[in-house]
């Protein structure tokens, strides 16, 4: 009976110990501080239209390949810091700007874009009417 106890206890230990706890980050200027990398690029012409990957898309997101890899740094003091990182484009497209965030908009480079989600590991921006009136562009950034 004592080694069925044992086992029973074990187990329960094992298992709670297991169970991942969701890491809490909510929207704020201090969460948002890190590096980020552009990792996907959806678009959606209108309302009743499915969301299509542009990622890879040059009619869409035109960006060179030397670009894909660059970072966006949010860093402390509202500086916002472009990076052009991993393959080098000649010449370098490295800069520095400010950034901001209002409640759930957030301003860098001088625009302004509602974040539509924030995890631990990222965020997503969106812009709406940009190829046509009521298309809408979302844009994914991953904590690097």
């Amino acid at each position: 009976m004592k080694k069925i106890s044992i086992a029973i206890l074990g187990m329960a230990f094992l298992f709670s110990a297991c169970k991942k706890k969701d890491a809490e980050c909510s929207l704020s200027s201090a969460s948002f501080i890190g590096s980020y990398k552009i990792t996907a690029v959806k678009y959606k012409a209108s309302a009743s239209t499915p969301e299509q990957d542009v990622t890879s898309n040059p009619l869409f997101y035109d960006v060179d390949d030397c670009e894909k890899d660059d970072l966006y740094e949010f860093a402390a003091n509202s500086v916002f810091n472009y990076k052009d990182a991993g393959t080098s484009c000649s010449p370098n497209n490295n800069y520095s700007s400010t950034w901001s965030l209002s409640g759930t908009t957030l301003t860098f480079d001088g625009d302004s874009y509602p974040v539509s989600q924030f995890t631990c590991s990222g965020f997503q921006i969106s812009s709406t009417d940009n190829l046509v009136t009521g298309d809408k562009f979302t844009i994914y950034f991953t904590k690097q």
